[in-house]
């Protein structure tokens, strides 16, 4: 019984704070982008991805997309290339992607996405706030062993 009772004061005069509750009275400065200024270009891919919620903070940006599978293969792994374009800053290319789940047809998965440059500049100089940025699906792989993929641009 002493064991516990010491136990239960050196955790209450000892406790360290939570993360989250360093968070509490954090404040976000992320404002909705510009509407039209987060889009997806067409691809003919078996899958939709839609933008279905972005924030903007000067250079920084964040964005929630949806995969959907429109196809009739279960789909295992995604890749999806952006193009960004801010005040000073143009073509601006980066992508993500993931692999290893299952993406049944007609089924749909949420995708976090974000970027932008840190203190707001790209080799020492400003980028300014983000313009645009155009999301495209580039491949995906299938259960089965196949894959599609984005043909080049030639």
């Amino acid at each position: 019984m002493k064991t516990l009772i010491a136990f239960l004061f050196a955790a209450t005069c000892f406790s360290v704070p939570s993360p989250r509750a360093n968070h509490v009275n954090f404040v976000s400065d992320d404002q909705p982008c510009d509407v039209g200024s987060f889009t997806v270009a067409v691809t003919g891919a078996p899958a939709r991805v839609r933008v279905t919620d972005a924030k903007c903070n000067g250079a920084h940006w964040s964005a929630k997309l949806v995969l959907t599978n429109t196809g009739d293969k279960v789909i295992t792994g995604y890749d999806i290339a952006n193009v960004e374009a801010y005040e000073h800053k143009r073509n601006v290319k980066s992508s993500q992607g993931e692999n290893g789940f299952k993406l049944k047809p007609g089924e749909s998965k949420e995708i976090m996405a974000n970027g932008g440059f840190r203190n707001g500049l790209s080799y020492g100089k400003p980028t300014g706030s983000i313009r645009t940025n155009v999301f495209r699906l580039t491949q995906l792989e299938f259960a089965d062993g196949t894959a599609w993929r984005l043909k080049p641009n030639r």
